[in-house]
């Protein structure tokens, strides 16, 4: 269920365009990412239900901390296909990260612990290509 999750929020990620925010949804027993749009009352929508930059970045952070135990547990276990899935899903939610980090390049702060996602998914997905590599390795072996 985890990794469904994930996943999710890696395609979320994904679609994010330049000058978009990030929102999180409290529910009862889970958190929701969503895209929000830059209007002319999105920022005092954003105040009032208590959307903010600082909580965003926290909310990315656990979401690289699991894909790490997720990546971990997928490279341990030699799992090829959902590891391939997760490489392609950090890969491509990159550009999203990076769209976000420029809506926030006047925020030296929150611009530094984007680009430090953005390389701990870079070293993710070096982990992740590890097994390809051990698996070819393997079957020259066998062969």
């Amino acid at each position: 269920m985890e990794f469904k999750n994930v996943l999710l929020d890696l395609e979320i990620l994904k679609l994010l365009k330049e000058g978009e925010k990030l929102a999180i949804d409290l529910h009862p027993g889970y958190k929701k990412l969503y895209i929000t749009t830059n209007t002319y009352l999105s920022s005092i929508i954003r105040r009032y239900n208590g959307y903010d930059r600082t909580s965003t970045v926290e909310y990315l952070e656990e979401l690289n901390e699991k894909i790490n135990k997720i990546s971990l547990f997928l490279i341990n276990g030699n799992h090829n296909e959902d590891a391939n899935v997760l490489y392609k899903a950090v890969k491509d939610s990159i550009n999203g990260i990076q769209n976000l980090k420029n809506t926030y390049i006047t925020d030296s702060n929150i611009y530094a612990k984007l680009n430090l996602l953005i390389k701990s998914f870079n070293n993710i997905m070096l982990s992740l290509k590890s097994i390809d590599v051990t698996l070819n390795e393997l079957e020259v072996l066998e062969q």
